[in-house]
């Protein structure tokens, strides 16, 4: 039967499905270092944007290549976006706590900073994955990628805070789908932003 055969729908799912499972795991565990959440990352967009252009094989092989390859650069990005977000963390803490005096003004100033942030660092580590750049022209490239395709960077800041989203504003949903975002969850989201990115990167460069 052609349901059973290698070159069939079925199997074309279900391999994707399982790159997406090797994926997923790969960067949980290149993640658990923390200071390494940066390179995993990118490793993890790299495996991406070459699957939802159809190249490459071996997804570990490719994770841990583009690993190797961006983990200096990665690293120094990451700390570097550790200290806004920080101070992003802070600043909601303080707002949602009643520390501060919680009207729709008070509101729009401390939350558009989170946004900006959300939306930058949306398209900071695809871009280290995709291109050969600095630390400083990899930032500066990611706020007018996300200023310039604002529709698609509210649509990948939005997956990329999911979880997040989930787990303060709905605890009990987060609990419930934990094992879906633990087995396949992150790298699902980044293969979504993948096709997004991909059409963005394609105005600027040639991918296929």
């Amino acid at each position: 039967m052609k349901f059973f055969q290698y070159d069939s729908p079925f199997w074309e799912f279900f391999s994707r499905v399982a790159d997406l499972v090797i994926l997923n795991v790969l960067w949980l565990v290149f993640s658990l270092p923390i200071v390494t959440i940066g390179a995993s990352t990118t490793a993890m967009y790299c495996v991406a944007l070459h699957l939802v252009r159809g190249e490459g094989s071996g997804v570990a092989r490719m994770f841990w290549s583009s690993f190797r390859l961006n983990f200096r650069q990665a690293t120094l990005l990451f700390l570097i976006l550790l200290i806004p977000t920080a101070l992003v963390c802070y600043e909601l803490w303080l707002y949602l706590s009643g520390s501060v005096t919680q009207t729709l003004w008070m509101g729009i100033v401390f939350c558009l900073p989170a946004v900006l942030l959300a939306l930058v660092s949306a398209y900071v580590y695809p871009l280290l994955a995709q291109f050969d750049n600095s630390i400083r022209n990899t930032l500066k490239n990611a706020c007018y990628l996300a200023i310039g395709n604002l529709p698609f960077s509210l649509v990948m800041a939005v997956l990329n805070l999911a979880a997040p989203i989930l787990f303060l504003c709905v605890p009990e949903i987060f609990m419930k789908s934990c094992i879906f975002w633990i087995v396949i969850g992150a790298a699902l989201v980044a293969t979504l932003n993948a096709l997004l990115l991909r059409r963005i990167f394609k105005k600027f460069f040639d991918l296929d």
